[in-house]
């Protein structure tokens, strides 16, 4: 199968010290195992060590998501209350509705996040991709 994809091409200019976007190139490579039409997007909660402290998030890949909060590659809320563990998470194939989850599950007060938690997870143990 042959796989088409475009990217952005930029060069560094020494003069101004800075990136400079050159323009877009169409890719085209033959793949063994095409990447699938259909997407996944995830509604998540990570907590911390104790449980004190969610975090509510949305992803489409979320196995990259949890390693780039895992590794702190992202700064701000779950860098600096530790909140590492991957205690709940829903997919689904539209990301209108996966957005929409997030909002509805950020408004909520704390015993209805821990009571959805406890739905899927009553022990609240670290959940492990693959």
């Amino acid at each position: 199968m042959f796989v088409i994809s475009r990217c952005f091409l930029c060069h560094f200019d020494r003069r101004e010290k800075s990136w400079r976007g050159v323009g877009w190139k169409i890719l085209v490579w033959f793949s063994e195992n095409p990447v699938p039409l259909d997407k996944h997007y995830y509604v998540y909660l990570l907590a911390n060590w104790n449980n004190n402290v969610l975090y509510v998030g949305v992803t489409n890949d979320l196995e990259r998501r949890i390693f780039e909060h895992k590794n702190n590659l992202m700064k701000g809320f779950t860098e600096k209350y530790n909140v590492h563990n991957l205690v709940y998470f829903k997919e689904t194939g539209d990301v209108n509705a996966a957005l929409a989850r997030e909002k509805e599950i950020k408004k909520w007060r704390r015993e209805k996040k821990d009571a959805l938690v406890s739905s899927m997870n009553p022990q609240w143990i670290e959940l492990k991709l693959s």
